[in-house]
This record gives C-alpha cells, sequence and structure tokens, in this order.
C-alpha cells in the first residue's frame, strides 16, 4: 500500500515531465516550420515557401529567405544583463532563487532541481521576471554542449529569480524572448556559437559571438504571433511545473511518515 502511493506520485511527476517534453517538442516544431522550412502561414492561409513563396538569394547570409525579409546582426536588436557574483557561504536551503549553470539541461530547458538559494548582499535591479530569456554563459562539459544554451524563465518561483555570473540575461523588444530561445538552441546556432567560448577547464562565452551573428529579422507580425503562441505553451509547462513542486515535496514528506508508522494507507 505504501508503495502504491509513493508510486502514484512518482508517476504524475513523470507524466508531467512527459508533458512539458511535448510542449518543448510543440515550441520546436512550429520554429522549424515557420523560420527554417519558411511555411508560415501567407496571406491566402497557405505555407508560404511550399505553396511557391517568392524566396531570394541574401548574399550576405549566403542562402535564399522569403521576399521582403532584411539581413541584420543579432548584436543590433539585444542587450544583455550579468548576473552577481557569490561566495560559497551565500548559497543555504532557503533564500532568493538563484538561476545558475546547473539550471541547464544539456538540451537547453530549464532544471527545477539545478536551482540554488541566495543570502547575500545584490542591487535591486538585478533580480529578474517570469519571461525573462537567460543564456549560459560559462561550460563544463566536455563539448560545450550548454555554452550559451537559453530557456525562459518559467512562473514557479515565490519571488523573483537572481541569475549567477555563469549566466546572463537578454533583452531583445523585436525578437522576443520566445523566439530567441528556440534560435539560441537550435544546432546551426549552437554550431556557430561554441567556437567563441574558450578556456581550458571552463570554457567562457565571448558576448560578442551573439552580437556578431548574422541572421534575417522576420516580419514583425509574424514574430508577435510565435510569440503568442509560445507563451500559451509556457503557461501550461508553468503548471506542471509548479504541480511537481508540490508533488515532490508532497512525496519526500509522506515517504519517512509512511516508513515509521506516523501515517498509515487504509
Amino acid at each position: 500500500k505504501i508503495a502504491s502511493v509513493l508510486s502514484a506520485l512518482d508517476n504524475k511527476i513523470e507524466l508531467n515531465n512527459r508533458i512539458n517534453a511535448e510542449l518543448e517538442a510543440m515550441a520546436k516544431t512550429l520554429y522549424d516550420y515557420w523560420f527554417v522550412q519558411f511555411d508560415f502561414t501567407d496571406t491566402n492561409g497557405k505555407p508560404y515557401k511550399t505553396s511557391g513563396g517568392t524566396m531570394v538569394y541574401n548574399s550576405s547570409l549566403k542562402r535564399e529567405i522569403p521576399e521582403g525579409w532584411n539581413d541584420c546582426l543579432l548584436g543590433d536588436h539585444i542587450t544583455f544583463k550579468r548576473g552577481i557574483s557569490y561566495k560559497s557561504g551565500d548559497i543555504q536551503d532557503e533564500g532568493i532563487p538563484l538561476i545558475n549553470l546547473n539550471s541547464f539541461s544539456l538540451s537547453g530547458e530549464f532544471k527545477l532541481e539545478g536551482t540554488k538559494y541566495y543570502n547575500g548582499t545584490f542591487k535591486p535591479e538585478s533580480k529578474l521576471h517570469v519571461g525573462d530569456l537567460v543564456i549560459a554563459i560559462t561550460d563544463v562539459t566536455r563539448n560545450a554542449d550548454i555554452i550559451g544554451k537559453a530557456f525562459v524563465i518559467p512562473d514557479i518561483f515565490d519571488e523573483e529569480p537572481l541569475i549567477s555570473c555563469d549566466v546572463a540575461c537578454v533583452f531583445s523588444e523585436i525578437f522576443g524572448a520566445a523566439y530567441l530561445e528556440r534560435l539560441f538552441n537550435s544546432e546551426n546556432y549552437h554550431r556557430y556559437i561554441k567556437y567563441y567560448a574558450s578556456g581550458t577547464l571552463v570554457l567562457h562565452l565571448d558576448l560578442n559571438g551573439i552580437k556578431c551573428f548574422k541572421t534575417f529579422q522576420p516580419p514583425k507580425k509574424l514574430l508577435e504571433k510565435y510569440n503568442q503562441y509560445s507563451s500559451l505553451l509556457f503557461k501550461q509547462r508553468n503548471i506542471a511545473l509548479k504541480e511537481n513542486i508540490y508533488l515532490e515535496a508532497l512525496r519526500d514528506w509522506l515517504l519517512p511518515m509512511l516508513m515509521n508508522g506516523q501515517v498509515t494507507v487504509k
């Protein structure tokens, strides 16, 4: 009976993880469909490139892009906020959530278990907001798997989080956080950006590499539509993450109570 209760909690946690994996896949599929294959919906309600939309060769990008789209340097449309340095004594079991290098999975998604809690001093403007985009600017993996990867801060914390010096926040009024999250986690971009990381045991990212990245600028309405769709996916993701926080806390509280007989199952 004890095993069945704990198993039910674990099964629900795993289900929520699968839901979030599906939401991540949906966001990626839509991004690929619209901004890699260029089959966004045209004015006639048809996929642009597949239905014969005009593609124009861009000499700067050395590729074809939809007619009317322009090339740009990413650095012309983004700004950065650096994270804070901290000492081991600043990290405790409770405090202000601190997003750090361990908050990133290898594929770029947010890892809840990687959150640390900060109790040192900081400036009020150092805090971030739900929906801000953060990127990893250091890496200790062998193949630079995490460097430059990104995720949008979820709505799961009781107070606004901070970011460590291993992380930077990226702002863009033009592209938006959801679009840039997918761009930064794309294979093409990661192949480019990892060569701007240097170091022996710990890699450090030169942010000029991000600024120098040449890309295209989709129409404003298309970017707005993608970011709106993504915001709906983020809301569903946040629900699953919040449920998992509650369920994991309940499981961890129940386990010793069940084992020592303070709580019984009928």
